[in-house]
């Protein structure tokens, strides 16, 4: 019986082990962040980074946060919450 006030909403997670293609591991800090203007209007998706495990990942995504994200790179594949597969791992 789970208890109350507590609801699990199956797929509402970042780490899911279950599906084919998620190579990220379960521990550590995630973050979410999404672009938006000065009035805080939502310009793009939210991406989800993590597990930032070490100091040296959280530096990485901030780096990115504030040079790589106006610049239009994309983020350090490293650090993001869900990996696929790339073809020659599959």
């Amino acid at each position: 019986m789970r208890a109350a006030g507590r609801h699990r909403l199956p797929g509402r997670h970042l780490h899911r082990p279950h599906h084919d293609g998620n190579q990220v591991p379960r521990a550590g800090h995630r973050v979410v962040v999404q672009p938006c203007a000065r009035d805080r209007t939502p310009l793009g998706p939210a991406p989800a980074f993590g597990p930032l495990m070490d100091p040296t990942q959280a530096e990485a995504l901030a780096v990115w946060l504030a040079e790589g994200l106006h610049q239009g790179r994309r983020p350090p594949r490293r650090l993001l919450a869900v990996r696929p597969l790339r073809a020659s791992e599959s």
